[in-house]
């Protein structure tokens, strides 16, 4: 007896084409997924950076060593916004008409109509009267990376 085994030769190759097709899909998608994940977090950390309306609305600056270095007290205030997100902290930039210092700033959440205060210290090299503060608010991200939103609120002494 004689079988004809034509027909099992292009099952096979069907069967073949099929698995690297899935193969090519898991790798594209590998690639892929990333790039969308990370999009995403983004927009939602530019949604939360909508929620909150962080502003100075003091500065106080005084001399406390013979270094030089200026300890420079920060009064915030959180307006009504459209939601309630968390923040993380703040970056605050000190400067005056010849020098700049940027200092990052954990102060925990504050909430909506709240207040609160940031303090620098020896360890934050602000070796000069500020006359003018601007911040940022920043989340930490799952990776434990500040996502620092776009827009400043800034204030000067009068």
């Amino acid at each position: 007896m004689r079988y004809n085994k034509k027909g099992v030769s292009n099952v096979v190759t069907v069967l073949i084409i099929v698995a690297l097709s899935i193969v090519a899909i898991g790798i594209v998608w590998k690639v892929i997924l990333p790039m969308f994940t990370a999009g995403t977090e983004n927009i939602n950390y530019g949604a939360k950076c909508l929620e909150v309306n962080l502003k100075p609305t003091s500065l106080n600056c005084v001399d406390v060593d013979s270094d030089g270095n200026y300890e420079c007290t920060v009064g915030l205030e959180r307006d009504a916004g459209t939601g309630e997100a968390e923040f993380n902290g703040v970056i605050v930039v000190f400067s005056d008409t010849t020098n700049e210092k940027t200092v990052p700033k954990g102060t925990g959440n504050i909430g909506v109509l709240e207040t609160g205060s940031i303090t620098t210290n020896n360890a934050d090299k602000v070796i000069f009267n500020a006359a003018k503060v601007q911040i940022a608010v920043y989340f930490l991200r799952q990776d434990g990376t500040k996502y620092i939103c776009s827009g400043t609120n800034k204030y000067t002494k009068a």
